[in-house]
């Protein structure tokens, strides 16, 4: 499983306060700011290493990435996430569970292996060998007996979709008695509509298959024994290599009867994975995998037609059993059923984007000072004070373009005092007109790459 940064970066941020967290979001120049920011990977990386966060693996691994944040700017943004991420859940700690002072006293790391202090609330329920899929566990200062799990989920900006929120098919994880008829005709219909893309497959040319008097079962998840023998070490379905591939050859190309993929005749490779790297498989659009995702891409397709039916017509136990195991709304009852006396359990999905144009608006207000000593430079004496609000304003339409956020008060402000601005220093005779028109076209100059980069 790979490691992510944010994890660990939210894990040290909880362990301090909600106060001085904000401070790093607060007011200041774009120095000041950056000095604190790096201060603090020093103070988190010291935290983490304490033993206020605790890892049952991987720990140094971790803690790798606190070091050189200026060599790995990609850190730096998800440090960002990361105290975002910390101040949410900190918030979300005292407004709904009333935890007087939401500091961590310990943040447990869990993944494939849990901390033994937290392993009882990894709840094996509902298809899930961790139903609790906390990322991290929280215990708050002062409060022993409490602990709250967060899971994080990360996408780039707050109007995407958000990340999936369960890795499986959802007929394995809809484990209650009531789907079980329900789960049985989805899978029916599965299993007829691969099988169809099998033949069709075989018809079309994509593998050399003798399907005569195999059932849709079979021709769905045939038996590995069955297609090793045919030479497929994949499920059809999910074969990598094709007979559409000039590089592919299989018995049908040849007289000798071999089984598939083990002749060793010059114009005979290996059929499917063997054949090529898995690098240039996965560039591939005339393989069988590919045509299968085609296939299933195509607008029309019945799949979807049937299933949504079949949800549609059982449409309130698609929704109890979707809401449980994706917002684990059982997850009191199973901490509950564990007996694990009197604590406090909170379990909160946290979804946490980087508004980049933050960063690149201290770029952009870099190019700004550059223009303005340009012209300065000149003697054009282009107003300061127009360039500036101007550069403001603009970078707000570009923020606003970008994430789509409905609340134009704050750019009606701004863009008065723009006009204001340039409307006194003009009566104060500080500035010509050309000056300020000069001024306002800097600063939407300077403010552009925030929509750009």
């Amino acid at each position: 499983m790979a490691l992510e940064p944010s994890e660990v970066f939210c894990a040290a941020a909880l362990c301090f306060s909600n106060t001085k967290l904000k401070k790093l979001q607060g007011s200041g120049g774009p120095n000041d700011r950056i000095d604190k920011f790096l201060i603090f990977f020093l103070e988190a990386e010291k935290v983490a290493s304490s033993g206020k966060v605790v890892f049952a693996e991987n720990k140094q691994a971790f803690l790798n990435f606190f070091k050189d944040p200026l060599k790995n700017p990609g850190n730096i943004i998800d440090m960002s996430r990361g105290i975002s991420a910390a101040i949410a859940v900190q918030d979300w700690m005292q407004s709904k569970h009333k935890v007087t002072n939401p500091t961590a006293d310990r943040v447990f790391m869990t993944g494939n292996v849990w901390p033994d202090e937290v392993k009882p609330l990894a709840v094996k329920a509902h298809g899930f060998d961790a139903y609790n899929s906390s990322d991290l566990i929280i215990r708050p200062v002062r409060m022993k007996n409490a602990y709250f799990g967060v899971s994080l989920k990360k996408k780039p900006k707050p109007n995407d979709q958000d990340p999936t929120l369960i890795n499986k098919a959802f007929d394995t994880v809809l484990t209650d008695k009531s789907f079980d008829i329900v789960k049985k005709e989805l899978e029916d219909i599965r299993e007829k509509y691969f099988a169809g893309l099998v033949k069709e497959a075989v018809k079309e040319g994509y593998i050399n298959l003798d399907i005569t008097g195999k059932t849709d079962a079979q021709l769905f998840k045939p038996d590995k024994r069955t297609r090793n023998s045919e030479g497929f070490e994949r499920i059809y379905i999910d074969t990598k290599g094709s007979m559409k591939m000039p590089e592919i050859y299989g018995p049908k190309d040849t007289n000798i009867r071999a089984k598939w993929g083990t002749a060793k005749e010059s114009r005979f490779e290996y059929y499917g994975d063997k054949a090529l790297g898995r690098s240039e498989l996965s560039s591939r659009n005339d393989t069988m995998r590919a045509w299968v995702n085609k296939k299933l891409g195509e607008p029309s397709c019945p799949l979807y037609k049937a299933f949504l039916k079949v949800m549609n017509d059982n449409s309130e136990v698609f929704a109890k059993n979707l809401i449980n195991v994706t917002l684990k709304t059982d997850l009191p009852n199973q901490m509950k059923a564990k007996n694990l006396g009197n604590m406090t359990f909170g379990f909160a999905l946290v979804s946490i984007f980087l508004m980049q144009e933050y960063i690149t608006f201290f770029l952009a207000a870099t190019f700004l000072h550059l223009l303005m000593l340009f012209f300065a430079f000149i003697d054009l004496k282009v107003s300061w004070h127009s360039a500036v609000w101007s550069f403001i304003l603009g970078t707000g339409l570009m923020i606003h373009y970008n994430y789509q956020f409905s609340d134009f008060g704050y750019l009606f402000e701004i863009a008065s005092i723009t006009i204001l601005v340039g409307v006194i220093r003009w009566k104060a005779n500080a500035h010509t007109l050309l000056q300020l028109v000069m001024g306002l076209a800097i600063g939407f100059l300077a403010s552009t790459p925030i929509l750009f980069i």
